[in-house]
């Protein structure tokens, strides 16, 4: 899961009220600034140098700061040790500041995404509930940040399969964030694609694709037809239509995001290889196998290249292999699925219970 962009413009406003280490700040600034036009790497170049001016000199505010930031870079390179880390480093700082409590619970709340990512959930909720109960208690980050809160409660919820707990806390989220006094932003969208996926899961289908429409429509106004962002939104959107049966709209939604991707840096492999496989089958179910093997031999190369511990990888190999029999291709199709075999075993040891949610 992506890092809320209210939780960034937290970051520079306790950078600007309070950075005292005048190199480290213009470092933090820079490295945020970078991190808001999607340049990652960059941004984690600056942040790190930034910290370790600022351990060097011991400024436990700054130190903090340059933790929760890189602790969010951290969660889109899907680094979620390393992004537990730097998360609970800031907590130890965050908590015994006086005025740290915005921050703590903001860094509470990112914490809790990278334990459901781990599908630590019981861990998530607590760090959650602690969020929560901070922000409450102290009246603190207003409907935006009660929204993200409940927006991440239903993430949550969906990864435990939770599936109508989830809805209603999207719902809310949504609620919440169409609030007369708040602008159109990237979180409403985020919440209402969120609602979308439950939606999909729970087959109201024709409910999801309105909110899949609306989410879209949102981030295009925000950011323009080609922002990182929407890669997840057409990517989840086209496998709609490729469940019910609209073949067209499935490849268009589908190549769009593939576009996006293509030109992302650096590039979510995760998303690639569902966006490829998503393609593969839909030629597939339109009768053009030549199409379809393209997309699939792309996915199962790129599946080989970044080994995981996904268990959605298998359903491209499995349809590779079935593609590969129906081709009368037996020998390779063997070794697919010898392949699978072998990744479903090393799986069986290293993968807990339950699936992690796609979004």
């Amino acid at each position: 899961m992506k890092a809320c962009h209210a939780v960034l413009q937290i970051l520079v406003w306790a950078t600007v009220a309070y950075g005292q280490s005048t190199d480290s700040e213009k470092l933090r600034q820079a490295g945020l600034g970078e991190y808001a036009k999607g340049h990652f790497a960059e941004a984690k170049t600056l942040l790190s140098d930034a910290l370790k001016y600022d351990r060097e000199n011991k400024v436990d505010r700054d130190i903090a700061l340059d933790l929760s930031a890189l602790g969010d870079i951290y969660i889109i390179e899907q680094r979620r040790n390393e992004a537990e880390l730097a998360y609970t480093e800031a907590l130890s700082i965050f908590s015994r500041l006086p005025d740290g409590t915005l921050l703590e619970a903001t860094t509470l709340r990112n914490l809790a995404s990278v334990y459901s990512g781990e599908q630590k959930y019981k861990e998530a909720l607590a760090a959650l509930h602690k969020a929560s109960k901070l922000a409450g208690k102290n009246k603190l980050g207003g409907d935006v940040f009660e929204s993200q809160i409940l927006n991440t409660f239903g993430l949550i919820y969906f990864a435990q399969g939770k599936l109508k707990q989830a809805e209603t806390s999207f719902k809310h989220a949504a609620q919440t964030m169409m609030a007369p006094a708040i602008k159109p932003n990237p979180d409403l969208a985020q919440s209402l694609h969120n609602l979308a996926v439950v939606l999909q899961s729970r087959g109201k289908y024709q409910d999801a694709e309105d909110l899949y429409t609306k989410s879209l429509k949102l981030t295009e106004e925000l950011y323009g037809p080609s922002h990182r962002d929407l890669a997840r939104m057409l990517n989840n959107f086209g496998l709609l239509y490729l469940r019910i049966g609209r073949y067209n709209d499935a490849e268009s939604q589908l190549r769009r995001s593939l576009a996006i991707l293509e030109e992302t840096v650096p590039q979510p492999a995760g998303l690639m290889i569902e966006t490829l496989h998503g393609l593969g089958k839909t030629y597939l179910y339109k009768g053009d196998k030549a199409g379809a093997e393209v997309f699939l031999v792309r996915a199962v190369e790129l599946s080989r290249q970044n080994p995981g511990h996904d268990p959605a990888v298998l359903t491209v190999f499995d349809t590779y292999r079935q593609l590969l029999q129906s081709n009368g291709d037996l020998e390779t199709a063997k070794q697919i699925d010898a392949e699978a075999k072998h990744i479903r075993a090393v799986m069986s040891l290293t993968v807990p219970g339950g699936a992690s949610a796609k979004w």
